[in-house]
């Protein structure tokens, strides 16, 4: 385990890190953290087989993983090009339309996950506001139909969010501002 790994888990209280699981069948699993709504939060900082990521995504009903961008150096500066080439739809919420994700490695390896993906870029300079305020930016994978889309959410507002009782409200929170937006696009002609 990681000091990243050891960080993210300390964000949240200890009874809910480290919690077993088993499926009817025997199958067993260790989420890192399972908040009190039942989201199981992953925290994936080395490299993982997709096999195991698709056991865990169809295993839990409700995962979000956090993926350690700052694991491989070119992928902070792969993102950053990812982000410069996308086209931008929105700014509130941070939305670009990733239209060759195949070309970045780690949009790649993550965007057919059925379950969210937030990547953390730790402290990096990865940014895309122009305020370059202190707020830390997790950059969420949004896979819709045949396009990917790259948004971003407040890491301090990620984990409040998931640390409060109604962490349920995970979907009208990060999903439902992002697919309005592409939404009123669509009927606009805009996408």
């Amino acid at each position: 385990e990681t000091e990243w790994h050891r960080n993210w888990k300390n964000k949240f209280p200890k009874e809910w890190q480290e919690v077993t699981q088993y499926a009817e069948s025997g199958e067993k699993h260790i989420a890192d953290v399972k908040t009190s709504s039942g989201w199981v939060i992953e925290f994936q900082h080395s490299l993982i087989a997709r096999k195991e990521r698709n056991s865990r995504d169809n295993f839990y009903n409700k995962l979000i993983w956090v993926v350690d961008g700052t694991r491989r150096p070119t992928d902070i500066k792969q993102f950053e090009n990812l982000i410069v080439r996308s086209r931008h739809i929105s700014n509130e919420p941070f939305i670009v339309d990733s239209n060759f994700p195949e070309d970045y490695r780690l949009i790649r390896e993550w965007s057919d996950s059925k379950s969210l993906v937030l990547l953390d870029f730790g402290k990096s300079e990865v940014s895309y506001r122009s305020d370059y305020s202190s707020n830390k930016y997790l950059f969420l994978i949004y896979p819709s139909k045949e396009r990917t889309y790259i948004s971003s959410f407040s890491e301090h507002s990620f984990i409040e969010l998931m640390n409060n009782t109604q962490s349920d409200e995970v979907n009208k929170v990060l999903l439902n501002p992002i697919q309005k937006e592409l939404d009123g696009r669509t009927v606009m002609g805009g996408i």
